[in-house]
């Protein structure tokens, strides 16, 4: 998931009470200048009780020919190779990063490669025209606001959004806050902070 940092003055922004599209933006959010809300803060994700979520739309997919796939079962990342026979179904049940994804097969959960979308076709559905994977995936974070308020914002209205920027890097698995008067050096390739 990618975050962004706030920048500039403070700013208000009307939020979700829940995490739904269609919900109303109908809570008053006032967001500090610099915050990042970013998983790997942990000076602000922990005393502010942030929650990141992502909703993810499952998808079912059937084997159009025998196929053979290198796969890392989940939860250990145990390296296994798995033979599908044509008629074969799994599903698509999360994004990935690199290249890969979360699948399922009955019970078992395993991270894949695009060869498995290449040996296989979708049931069940028509693709809108443009759509791909990543158009099921939502993105959101739960936040107590500087004003007292706590609600929902959707990551995909505010990643490209004037004031937003990448978070402070202050290396693999830590970002902060934006010190004042401090420009910003290193960018991470996911975070939220307002400047």
């Amino acid at each position: 998931m990618a975050r962004r940092v706030l920048r500039g003055q403070g700013i208000t922004l009307a939020i979700r009470a829940k995490p739904e599209i269609g919900a109303p933006k109908s809570v008053p959010c006032a967001l500090r200048r610099g915050a990042t809300y970013h998983p790997w803060n942990s000076k602000r994700v922990r005393p502010e009780r942030l929650t990141f979520a992502t909703f993810t739309r499952i998808r079912t997919y059937e084997l159009t020919q025998d196929h053979s796939s290198d796969l890392s079962k989940m939860p250990n990342g145990e390296r296994v190779t798995v033979n599908f026979k044509k008629g074969d179904r799994w599903s698509a049940i999360g994004p990935g990063a690199e290249g890969f994804f979360l699948m399922r097969v009955g019970t078992d959960v395993y991270q894949a490669y695009q060869d498995m979308f290449d040996a296989s076709a979708e049931i069940g559905a028509t693709p809108a025209a443009g759509a791909s994977p990543e158009d099921d995936v939502h993105e959101w974070l739960q936040l107590r606001c500087a004003n007292g308020a706590t609600g929902w914002i959707f990551y995909d209205e505010i990643k490209d959004a004037p004031g937003f920027s990448r978070p402070e890097d202050c290396g693999f698995g830590c970002a902060e806050d934006r010190k004042p008067g401090r420009r910003r050096q290193q960018t991470s390739l996911s975070g939220t902070t307002r400047s």
